[in-house]
């Protein structure tokens, strides 16, 4: 789950800019079943120069499954 919410994230930030993720966190709400549908929503909640934080959400069929957030930094140029 780690991982999808990442790249949900990182999927959003990309759109803007080229970045890496520097700090990552992620709550588990519920259990996500096998073989069930998991959709991923991520937003870009502000940015600051070279920082951007980040957050996304996983959704089950029993509703949020984990939450996620993180700060990525841009690349330099």
């Amino acid at each position: 789950m780690a991982t999808a919410l990442d790249e949900a994230m990182s999927l959003c930030v990309h759109q803007q800019t080229l970045a890496f993720t520097a700090h990552f966190e992620m709550d588990l709400h519920g259990p996500a079943p096998l073989d069930t549908r998991i959709e991923l929503e991520a937003r870009i909640d502000r940015r600051e120069g070279r920082k951007i934080w980040a957050s996304a959400e996983a959704l089950g069929e029993s509703g949020v499954v984990a939450t996620g957030s993180a700060l990525f930094v841009e690349m330099a140029r």
